[in-house]
């Protein structure tokens, strides 16, 4: 299969670090952190708004390398382990890797996802020493994104962007941060490209 890329693939997501149109709240005296691109904390990388930015979801969906059912533990072990890198063409480093999800993203312990990742399900949670390299897209977030804030406190669970639906950011543990990578934010605003040879396996499809 092979499609032509839509000029329309895009979005106008802004460079924040965290983007909600629902309160960010925490457990306790837990916060969700902002940083901005340079490690730095800023407050400000923190907004909610009233709408999300604009996405061409149906251009998501075509041009994902990964759709699964739901994104856990076993789907990233069993097909996303072997990913070291947010680009999938480097070192040219133009082409994102785009991660579909048609349920829940629920990710722990020593794991590592990278990419644009455009979860279509209720609920976000990541646990442990897991981490994100990448866009967390989640409009339909209506329970919550969690992040439990395990691991290294010198290593952000989240380097990229979240944009979450009116559940918002919650911080489960003490080390909910995240960090803006504006590149990667780049990236997601401009995901377009081609896609062929899309192969179907087992509980999800990718391309090859």
């Amino acid at each position: 299969m092979e499609l032509t890329p839509d000029d329309t693939s895009t979005a106008n997501a802004p460079k924040k670090a965290v983007i909600t149109s629902g309160a960010n709240s925490g457990s306790g005296s837990h916060i969700v952190n902002g940083y901005d691109d340079l490690g730095n904390p800023d407050p400000t990388m923190i907004e909610t708004f009233t709408t999300l930015p604009s996405v061409n979801q149906d251009a998501l969906r075509a041009f994902a390398d990964y759709s699964f059912d739901e994104l856990g533990n076993n789907e990233v072990d069993n097909y996303l382990s072997g990913k070291t890198s947010f680009w999938k063409d480097p070192p040219a480093n133009t082409q994102p890797w785009i991660i579909h999800v048609a349920g829940d993203l629920k990710v722990s312990g020593n794991r590592y996802v990278f990419g644009i990742i455009f979860v279509e399900g209720d609920e976000v949670d990541i646990a442990g020493s897991a981490r994100i390299h990448g866009v967390i897209y989640a409009p339909n977030a209506t329970i919550s994104t969690e992040i439990h804030g395990g691991g290294n406190p010198g290593d952000q669970p989240v380097m990229g962007q979240i944009i979450a639906g009116t559940g918002g950011v919650y911080a489960r543990g003490n080390h909910a941060d995240v960090q803006l990578v504006e590149e990667y934010v780049d990236a997601f605003n401009n995901f377009g490209g081609d896609i062929v040879d899309v192969e179907v396996v087992s509980g999800s499809w990718k391309q090859s």
